[in-house]
């Protein structure tokens, strides 16, 4: 596997930490949406944290995407995104 030396650029590398630490607290936010009372407070502001945790991934994975030329990426950030925002917009 050879690996394209524009992945290691400054910019790629901190544009993949912001997509890994906004994952990680979505991760997190889901989880506590998941455990707590629906309706309740708690609920409620996991949820927020949630979609704007998945705004961030969303919006650092299509650069991410298009930076090392992988549409199917792409096309799962613009899904992933189109379920959390339609999701959302729901409620």
């Amino acid at each position: 596997m050879v690996i394209d030396p524009s992945v290691e650029t400054p910019a790629f590398l901190a544009l993949l930490g912001v997509h890994v630490l906004a994952g990680l607290f979505a991760l997190g936010a889901g989880f506590g949406a998941i455990v707590t009372t629906k309706g309740g407070r708690r609920h409620n502001a996991a949820g927020r944290l949630y979609v704007l945790s998945m705004a961030v991934v969303v919006t650092t994975a299509v650069p991410l995407a298009v930076w090392v030329e992988n549409w199917f990426l792409l096309a799962i950030a613009a899904f992933s995104g189109y379920l959390v925002f339609g999701g959302y917009r729901v409620i």
